[in-house]
């Protein structure tokens, strides 16, 4: 099961090369797959799918679970230094007013999606809207936002913990692992809910469609699962399963109640708006 770009499960996906037969996908790369018509039913050999928790089932880009077994999730929040910062921010709106008056110790994930589809939420819009009027008000309040931030940064959890930065825009993993290094850095679920991504595992229609359906079902049994989750410390599908390492299962940051998985948007396909959003997240990155 390849970790790889989307461009390129895309890609090798098409061309089927290295012959592969299962694939690691999230909402954005399955409708592409799905579009090029080279998916195989996971059918009803891959009975562990009942296993995954009805919130990560019926998914908008495969509402009837014929083509997409989920496997672990990252939602994007607010993270801070309770320490260091006076007020604790409850919302996206209270982050990007706290930025102001806490600039150079502000740092926001390095990745499009979880960042506008963040703002998109806080501005009241679609988080993968393509409205070219709301990508340009994202735009615009990234932009605005950019002089009080200390970094664009794939590891912000790293700088909350050293004291470096004292508020945060990130992905729930990474902030866990803060939380592990220093117990004074605290998460927010924003009241204007959250973006997330949620991966999970598609067959590539071939000769050994059986074998891979016995693959994705051995994945989906408990205790298999619950091997990927304490190896991995990810936020899992199955919050029930109770072979999973109890800090991990009891975590409402990796393992979050039914009242925050509710408001929940996972990342969709952007199609064609996918290139204006790239201009809206270049315009921010090069203010």
């Amino acid at each position: 099961v390849p970790r790889q770009s989307n461009d390129d499960t895309i890609a090798k996906a098409k061309n089927r090369a290295g012959d592969i037969d299962v694939v690691l996908v999230d909402g954005t790369t399955f409708p592409q797959l799905e579009a090029l018509g080279v998916l195989a039913e996971l059918g009803p050999t891959v009975g562990n799918i009942s296993n995954i928790d009805e919130a990560y089932r019926g998914n908008v880009w495969d509402p009837d679970d014929r083509y997409f077994a989920a496997t672990d999730f990252g939602r994007t929040g607010i993270a801070f230094r309770r320490d260091l910062l006076d007020t604790t921010p409850e919302s996206f709106a209270d982050f990007y007013d706290l930025a102001a008056a806490n600039s150079g110790k502000v740092v926001v994930l390095d990745y499009q999606r979880s960042v506008m589809g963040s703002m998109m939420k806080m501005l009241g819009h679609p988080p993968s809207s393509v409205d070219q009027s709301h990508i340009d008000e994202v735009r615009d309040a990234l932009i605005e936002l950019k002089p009080h931030l200390l970094a664009i940064s794939t590891e912000v959890g790293k700088q909350l913990a050293s004291g470096e930065a004292i508020l945060a825009l990130g992905d729930a993993y990474d902030i866990y692992t803060a939380m592990q290094a220093n117990d004074a850095v605290e998460w927010v679920d924003p009241s204007e809910g959250q973006v997330a991504y949620l991966e999970g595992l598609a067959i590539l229609d071939g000769p050994r469609n059986d074998l891979a359906r016995a693959f994705v079902d051995f994945r989906l049994r408990p205790e298999q699962y619950a091997d990927f989750i304490n190896t991995v410390n990810s936020a899992g599908v199955m919050p029930d399963n109770d072979l999973i390492d109890e800090p991990l299962l009891t975590s409402p940051l990796l393992n979050p109640g039914p009242e925050v998985r509710s408001r929940i948007d996972f990342h969709d396909f952007l199609g064609e708006g996918a290139e204006a959003w790239q201009t809206a997240w270049d315009a921010f990155k090069s203010a």
